[in-house]
């Protein structure tokens, strides 16, 4: 029976109530659709592009945006960008298998998660089949072994004794905690041919998800193991040792995993926090002025993002471009808002209004603006 034994060292205790207080934070921060759509997207793409960078994909990050939004034929795909797309059917996957409750995340959706991984993808072996051949993890610069997994014969049963754990009700342990488990334990099985990892993070993924830490799907914690790839690679080195079974206690990894969920919060925070300030300033502002709620809105957009767009306006809205257009020029009109370019290239943005800065913008005359791009 799979029963994980490690330590609740002040470091994991510390990073855990971290989240905790962030994750208090998101519950109460009000943030308008369309911006926190914008950062929804930009999470799902950086962990798919990261998982990816994990395992050697070369392909820029400016690819994997590309395909989240257009996935072309699979004539005019390459294996780099199929792991790509594969992903991000995996991530689609997880989300959908978090709110199916009653779905235990057991074998059946480990082996889901993997056939998605490997799909279409040469040399990559049979998706959702365990391994029949011995398999290791292996160094790719010194060309060594630095770890060996279990033997094909003893995967299923390992495999099945996994499955048994992350199946208990209630949990054995926090969340975040049995996230970072699972991650380690389907890395040091190793159960299938090809794609342990990327699988490995999709399973933490879900997890962290099923039990109440998607956290409104802001955050990647994939994104800052796959900026320090090395760092990531160390500490699951430094737990497993040189095979399977060498080294029961994943206290390190543990305190790793949650300090990489921290910081990926931490790096949204400041964010939300603004966002937070900048629509109760522009709320107040907008009744001084007698302004609609989706002018209000237009006007929290523009601050956060530097400008906004008839499309923007629309696509949050329910609204007509020509009423769009109208509710915007009263804007210009009232000094609020100025125009700038011409034809589709047209862009509305904020006249700096002292309602709407911080006291260290105001020092500086400078307007808030979160730096995101459209799109």
């Amino acid at each position: 029976m799979y029963e994980p034994n490690f330590t609740l060292t002040a470091n994991l205790s510390d990073s855990l109530k971290e989240i905790e207080d962030i994750r208090s934070l998101l519950q109460e921060i009000r943030v308008l659709p369309i911006v926190e759509e914008h950062i929804q997207r930009q999470a799902l793409v950086e962990t798919v592009y990261y998982t990816a960078r994990i395992e050697g994909n070369p392909l820029d990050i400016r690819v994997a945006k590309r395909l989240r939004s257009r996935q072309p034929s699979k004539a005019d795909i390459d294996r780099n960008e199929q792991d790509y797309v594969n992903l991000y059917k995996v991530m689609d996957f997880v989300r959908y298998i978090a709110g199916q409750r009653d779905t235990p995340i057991d074998e059946e959706v480990i082996k889901q998660i993997h056939a998605f991984v490997v799909r279409d993808i040469p040399d990559q072996g049979s998706p959702g089949v365990y391994k029949t051949k011995p398999n290791a993890i292996i160094d790719q610069t010194a060309k060594e072994h630095i770890f060996l997994p279990p033997s094909p014969s003893d995967t299923p049963r390992l495999m099945s004794e996994l499955s048994n754990w992350l199946s208990r009700k209630p949990l054995a342990f926090h969340p975040i905690i049995t996230a970072g488990l699972a991650h380690l334990e389907l890395v040091a099985i190793h159960p299938f041919d090809n794609g342990n990892g990327r699988t490995a993070r999709a399973l933490a993924d879900l997890i962290l998800y099923r039990y109440g830490y998607a956290l409104r799907y802001l955050f990647s914690w994939v994104k800052h193991v796959g900026i320090d790839m090395g760092t990531y690679h160390r500490k699951l080195r430094e737990v497993l040792g040189p095979q399977y079974g060498a080294n029961v206690d994943p206290t390190i990894w543990l305190e790793y995993f949650a300090e990489s969920v921290v910081n990926s919060l931490l790096e949204k925070k400041p964010y939300l926090i603004r966002m937070r300030d900048t629509l109760v300033d522009a709320y107040n502002f907008g009744n001084e002025r007698g302004l609609s709620s989706d002018q209000v809105e237009a006007i929290v957009y523009a601050a956060l993002n530097g400008y906004v767009t008839t499309g923007v306006y629309m696509g949050a809205t329910v609204l007509s471009r020509a009423t769009v257009v109208k509710r915007l020029n009263h804007l210009v009109e009232a000094g609020i808002m100025k125009v700038i370019g011409k034809g589709r290239g047209v862009r509305y943005v904020l006249v700096p209004t002292e309602a709407l800065m911080s006291e260290e913008q105001r020092a500086e005359g400078v307007q808030l603006k979160l730096e995101m791009d459209e799109g």
